[in-house]
């Protein structure tokens, strides 16, 4: 603006004022995973807490859990989120942190019913889910802006587990990308791979991009809290990095 006293303004401390009260993604994720902490403390069951870069990852380590609402997806775009974002992100946290009590007594009730019925109740379950990813109702835990039908067109969903033989592929392409990265796979054949805090996008799209072609199906992370007990891990080009960014830069290329 050709009239703006930037001096003026500093001297009124208000830039100042303004930097000093800016909460950070990291600050909120760390709130949220605070709040699902204390609910595993009181349910007595290991939940997962990931940073998967723009999103809080939560998953409830139960077997299918995901099919009773035992996994979550927070959207936090900005590394400086706006007092509105800060309000959907913990609100849409506290919501399911207060549900999902609910949620796992009536997963509790499957289980006791014997291995068959529960099966045939997660088949049923999993049936509904990817029939209602057409309909005008999505199953609650999708991401606002994901495209089912494009995802079902790859095949994504309905692939098999990976094997041990696509992980290794999987590791052997990483190190020769000179990827930096830990990669986590585990006895149901779900690959996640962790990039470090606040990773480019241009990493995230190169590790897309090799997946892809290698047709293998992955997760894509920061961190998590601690892998299964029945998963084996391995890391590539030295491990993930802490990525350290300017505000606004996610764009820089690795």
């Amino acid at each position: 603006m050709k009239n703006f006293d930037y001096k003026k303004y500093l001297s009124e401390g208000k830039l100042l004022k303004e930097e000093e009260n800016r909460i950070t993604r990291k600050e909120v994720m760390a709130n949220i995973f605070k709040m699902v902490g204390d609910l595993e403390k009181k349910l007595g069951v290991k939940i997962f807490k990931s940073n998967l870069g723009n999103l809080v990852g939560i998953d409830v380590n139960i077997h299918r859990g995901h099919l009773w609402r035992g996994s979550k997806q927070i959207w936090i775009g900005q590394k400086y989120p706006t007092s509105k974002e800060i309000e959907k992100a913990y609100s849409s946290a506290k919501e399911w942190v207060d549900n999902f009590p609910e949620h796992y007594a009536d997963y509790l009730s499957w289980k006791e019913k014997g291995k068959e019925d529960f099966n045939q109740e997660a088949e049923r379950r999993k049936a509904d889910q990817e029939k209602n990813s057409f309909g005008d109702k999505i199953y609650e835990n999708k991401m606002d802006n994901f495209n089912y039908k494009k995802y079902l067109a790859k095949g994504k969903l309905l692939k098999e587990g990976n094997t041990k033989d696509d992980f290794l592929k999987l590791k052997d392409a990483f190190n020769s990308e000179n990827i930096p990265s830990k990669i986590h796979f585990d006895k149901y054949g779900s690959i996640d791979v962790l990039l470090g805090f606040d990773y480019p996008d241009s990493l995230a799209k190169k590790v897309s991009t090799i997946a892809d072609g290698l047709g293998i199906t992955i997760d894509m992370m920061a961190d998590m809290s601690a892998p299964s007990g029945d998963s084996i891990s391995t890391t590539t080009n030295g491990g993930p990095q802490e990525w350290e960014r300017e505000y606004g830069s996610d764009d820089d290329d690795y």
